[in-house]
């Protein structure tokens, strides 16, 4: 095994670990938009005080925040994807 054949491999994985984190960063956008969304309509069907229930409504504008954000995420790990791919 040459020291250009460890260098390839090494670039692999290091494509392989951006791709994986910009999967993680998605999800967790989700994730987080998916809590945010099921605290807000929480709130404002158990409360009685309409403060919480505006503290309801941010949580679930929030949530369709990272949701919104979660979709822009995912085009770009597509686009990642079919680059790496391209080049090879």
């Amino acid at each position: 095994m040459t020291k250009g054949d460890i260098l390839e491999k090494d670039e692999k994985l290091a494509e392989e670990r951006t791709y994986l984190s910009y999967e993680r960063t998605m999800l967790a956008y989700f994730r987080t938009a998916f809590a945010a969304l099921l605290f807000g309509f929480a709130l404002i069907k158990l409360s009685q005080s309409e403060t919480v229930i505006y503290v309801g409504g941010f949580l679930i504008v929030l949530g369709v925040f990272f949701f919104v954000m979660g979709l822009y995420y995912s085009p770009l790990i597509k686009n990642i994807r079919d680059y790496h791919h391209s080049i090879r």
